[in-house]
């Protein structure tokens, strides 16, 4: 099963969670959606077994590199001030 981590949930995320949600059980992938707020996502989502909601800080490096190490595809939906870390990490 792959791992697919969205960091960040934003407005500007509603059309990537829509395209991946519908996907997760045809090819077998496992969703981790980490966001500084994670209550309104938990309504749709909670659920959902193939979905997994995490809290996190966008500036904890430790946190970001620890749900990084876990996955096999990183979508940053995060402010572009975040990717060049988010891609050393």
């Amino acid at each position: 099963m792959k791992v697919i981590l969205v960091l960040g949930a934003g407005l500007s995320s509603a059309s990537l969670f829509r395209y991946l949600v519908e996907r997760l059980e045809l090819h077998s992938w496992r969703l981790v959606v980490a966001n500084s707020n994670v209550d309104a996502l938990r309504v749709q989502y909670e659920n959902h077994a193939s979905i997994t909601l995490e809290t996190l800080d966008a500036s904890d490096q430790e946190r970001r590199r620890s749900l990084i190490a876990l996955s096999d595809l990183v979508i940053s939906m995060l402010p572009a001030r975040f990717h060049v870390d988010i891609a050393k990490d």
